[in-house]
Order: C-alpha cells, then structure tokens, then sequence
C-alpha cells in the first residue's frame, strides 16, 4: 500500500522507501546507497509505464474500432 501514495509523484518513491524503512525499524544509512542509482531506476519505471499505456491504449483501440482503427490518410 505504501505505493499508491507515490504514483504521480516523480521521484516519490525514496521518499515513501525511507518512510517505510524508519517505520519497520530499519537503519536509515542503507538508503544513501540507493539514492545513487535511483535516478536510472526512476526513468526506467517511467519508460516501463509510459509503453504499457501506450499498449493499452492501442489495444484498447483495436477491440473498440475494430478493422477501422488504423485508416492511412489520401
């Protein structure tokens, strides 16, 4: 559930990890190690839902349009 808070938030999840590694009673120390790759983690969750949406709504598009979905313009 800790996810949830954090889908529109760019970057939200280091901050919703350090919340929920104080509450379990975690050092904190662990999470500078990951504040190094985190960017690169970022983008590729970005990329990984930006195609997913992209699938979907072509997928979407298919089911609903039909043969007529994709019409080359003269």
């Amino acid at each position: 559930m800790v996810a949830v808070g954090t889908a529109a938030i760019p970057g939200g999840g280091l901050l919703m990890l350090a919340m929920t590694v104080a509450a379990a009673g975690l050092p904190l120390e662990g999470i500078a190690l990951i504040v190094a790759i985190d960017p690169i983690l970022d983008m590729l969750r970005t990329m990984i839902n930006a195609s997913g949406d992209v699938a979907i709504a072509t997928l979407m598009a298919r089911i609903l349009e039909g043969p007529k979905w994709f019409v080359k313009a003269p």
